[in-house]
């Protein structure tokens, strides 16, 4: 028996607004569009992760008896960071390397190195689209970091995007090492 395949990459955030609209019109909640949006904004981890933040920002909201976009405004008592507690959690450059090169049996210096073998080639583009996409840091930074220049990150960032669209395979990697990477 053969199984069906299935995208398990994390949605993108229109999808991630309309699952959250979805999950609110289902427990009967009303939710402004600005929360909506945070919320789809800062959970990136998992669809788990995102419905369990609009429960507890909904509930907070409830028993304090203001609408949910009171407790993500800038200038309530509330720091948003103390809301979302699933944001995007920190990660170092240095760990996400170190976490991706131990995945695929290699060495930090491995990845930072000049060697372009397949398997180190391929696990140093992963980490550089991790960086990119789960750090937010500019390819810039990226390349300094991997004494490469930017051109270098944005190719290698287009490899891994590219080969996400079609290798099922890669996408388990990749959850698997986002999980790796914020489990401490």
């Amino acid at each position: 028996m053969t199984g069906i395949p299935i995208d398990i990459q994390m949605p993108d955030f229109e999808v991630r607004c309309a699952i959250l609209k979805m999950k609110a019109e289902m427990i009967g909640a009303e939710i402004d569009d600005k929360t909506v949006e945070y919320l789809a904004d800062n959970i990136r981890t998992n669809i788990r992760d995102l419905e369990g933040e609009l429960n507890r920002i909904l509930a907070i909201a409830e028993m304090r008896g203001v609408p949910p976009y009171e407790l993500i405004a800038e200038d309530d008592g509330i720091a948003a960071q103390n809301i979302i507690t699933t944001k995007r959690r920190t990660a170092s450059p240095k760990q996400v390397v170190e976490k991706v090169a131990k995945y695929y049996d290699l060495t930090s210096k491995d990845l930072y190195g000049t060697k372009r073998t397949k398997n180190i080639k391929n696990a140093r583009q992963i980490a550089m689209y991790l960086m990119n996409e789960e750090l937010g840091l500019s390819t810039v930074r990226i390349g300094t970091e991997f004494s490469k220049d930017h051109t270098t990150i944005m190719h290698g960032v287009k490899v891994i995007k590219t080969a996400l669209k079609n290798d099922f395979r890669l996408r388990e990697q990749i959850t698997e090492l986002r999980e790796k990477i914020y489990s401490n």
